[in-house]
């Protein structure tokens, strides 16, 4: 019976983590969606200074959560994203309206991806 208890202990410790990892990224994602949104909005609105400043402050930010993110996800994605994230702003800087929303829009497909692959779906566990 003890075995069955473990168990079922362990199950519950599993799904719990699990579900908060699910949550935080999907938070996360949202986030980042709305700011790269926000930077594509501001930029053809020709506010290019506080497109810049919101494509900076996404980049720093980016980097503090990449400490949690990172832990949850595969490297390699989160790389991407990083890269992407830098390029936003440089392209904004650079006032290089085809590659920003682009990169834009490559960046929130990539994000997309991160909480589609982290859905408790056949095709992930498999």
């Amino acid at each position: 019976m003890s075995r069955i208890k473990t168990a079922v202990v362990m199950l519950i410790i599993t799904a719990t983590v699990c579900t908060v990892q699910y949550l935080y990224v999907a938070k996360t994602v949202a986030e980042f969606t709305g700011i790269l949104d926000e930077v594509q909005t501001e930029y053809a609105d020709d506010n290019k200074s506080e497109a810049l400043k919101i494509a900076e402050n996404a980049d720093r930010l980016w980097k503090k959560r990449i400490k949690y993110v990172d832990i949850f996800l595969f490297h390699d994605y989160v790389d991407n994203i990083s890269y992407n994230l830098l390029q936003v702003s440089k392209y904004v800087e650079y006032e290089e309206d085809a590659s920003l929303y682009v990169t834009c829009d490559i960046t929130k497909k990539q994000l997309k991806s991160l909480t589609d692959s982290e859905k408790p779906l056949v095709e992930n566990i498999l």
